[in-house]
């Protein structure tokens, strides 16, 4: 069972990044719907839930595999880049909340 729901995560956080990517980097653009100026754009709710989501699948991934001892069983190289990709996901996530939210961003720098 902890096979398949960590390969269940894996899987479902790598499908769900492209994705996010995608959402984000369309929203510069705008597209015409119908007739007349009608402007469409991509939600960034959308984006800033999934971004948690990749976050929160992330770290069960790595519990699971850990916590049953799968992780066990791969090279320490494989450990050390999961180690990095997970890092990386909450440095974006990170990231996200201090373009998200300008409050946090002058508390964290108070002097300009």
């Amino acid at each position: 069972m902890h096979i398949f729901l960590s390969g269940l995560s894996g899987w479902v956080v790598a499908l769900l990044l492209p994705l996010t990517i995608a959402l984000a980097l369309s929203r510069g653009r705008t597209t015409q719907l119908g007739i007349g100026r009608f402007r469409f754009q991509p939600p960034m709710g959308l984006h800033y839930r999934l971004g948690f989501a990749i976050a929160a699948l992330a770290f069960a991934h790595a519990l699971i595999a850990t916590g049953s001892g799968l992780a066990l069983r791969a090279g320490t190289a494989g450990i050390y880049l999961a180690t990095g990709a997970l890092a990386l996901v909450f440095v974006q996530l990170f990231l996200g909340l201090l373009l998200r939210e300008p409050s946090l961003r002058r508390a964290l720098w108070p002097l300009r």
